[in-house]
């Protein structure tokens, strides 16, 4: 066990440094590549090139963290939630963070602390990310419905298409605003409608997205009167969130159920440990109680996955 504790904190320790070394030494030679990119370009005219070079993140030379955070798509869960941070910062995060979680375990409990302490704090700013970038994207997905009106009587007004996302991008805030905003500015630069639409999809973990981007597809192929599909897309829309608002109601109870259940062993576990320590603490104190406390926790993670297999209902 210590030597995996041990290595736990290495590791941290070496994400730490190495996203600071990679942001003091490796920004000047990342500006260096972009300019020299940059010139040859202006040199050859704006080709398929350019494209790559708008697309490259500004950190893309700060070192082994940028790549590292690269591989695990941290950068693009950064681009997702909104965040202006790059992926070596939030990967330092997590070296950091592991490296204080690991501390804090030994300094309290001891060897077996610090390795939990170190896999919850690696996993603080992952878990973070996720929670930003799913509420970034609920909050998309009840733009949506508006968002598709006001396309849909920009239509009717004898606006073109373009001028619909304009509106979209000036009138709607965040997140539905800059997000096709930026659709706006790709198509501008050069980009053709499909391939913009199809990289505001990549952006945006929206299911609902996908029926108004191939709607607009089809409709450019082979015609059609988009005003009415994308006036149907949002009635669907709509909809599916009275749906999901009554499933909801109706599950209401089987969730609260399932709080009071993964919640019960802690409280009455607290409880016991106020009214008498020393019968409570034999759970880490000897063998057979460690090992009755993993099995426990090992019951509950798989009890909580069937809970929540049970009470969420997707529609």
């Amino acid at each position: 066990m210590g030597w995996l504790v041990l290595a736990c904190v290495v590791l941290s320790v070496f994400l730490a440094a190495n996203a600071v070394l990679g942001r003091c030494l490796g920004g000047a030679a990342a500006r260096r590549e972009a300019r020299v990119r940059m010139r040859r370009l202006a040199e050859e005219g704006m080709g398929p090139g350019a494209r790559t070079l708008l697309r490259a993140d500004a950190d893309a030379g700060a070192g082994l963290v940028e790549r590292l955070a690269a591989a695990a798509d941290i950068p693009a869960l950064a681009r997702k939630a909104g965040m202006p941070r790059s992926g070596g910062r939030i990967l330092a995060a997590v070296g950091a963070l592991g490296l204080g979680g690991a501390f804090l375990g030994w300094l309290f409990l001891g060897g077996p602390a610090a390795l939990l302490g170190t896999l919850c704090g690696a996993a603080a700013p992952y878990l973070w990310l996720k929670g930003r970038v799913r509420a970034r994207m609920e909050r998309f997905q009840r733009q949506l419905p508006e968002a598709l009106d006001l396309v849909g009587r920009a239509l009717r007004a004898g606006h073109g298409f373009s001028g619909a996302l304009r509106m979209i991008a000036d009138e709607c805030d965040d997140p539905i605003g800059p997000e096709f905003a930026q659709t706006l500015d790709e198509i501008n630069y050069g980009l053709s409608v499909d391939e913009a639409m199809q990289n505001l999809l990549a952006r945006v973990d929206c299911p609902d997205l996908k029926f108004f981007v191939v709607s607009v597809g089809i409709q450019r192929e082979s015609g059609g009167n988009l005003t009415e599909i994308v006036g149907n897309i949002a009635s669907l829309i709509r909809e599916r969130y009275k749906l999901a608002g009554k499933i909801k109601t109706l599950s209401a109870e089987g969730r609260l159920s399932a709080l009071v259940l993964i919640l019960l062993p802690f409280g009455v576990g607290l409880i016991i440990y106020l009214l008498n320590p020393d019968y409570m603490s034999v759970l880490w104190q000897k063998d057979a109680g460690r090992m009755g406390l993993a099995a426990a926790g090992v019951s509950m993670l798989k009890g909580v996955f069937w809970i929540r297999r049970m009470v969420a209902i997707r529609v």
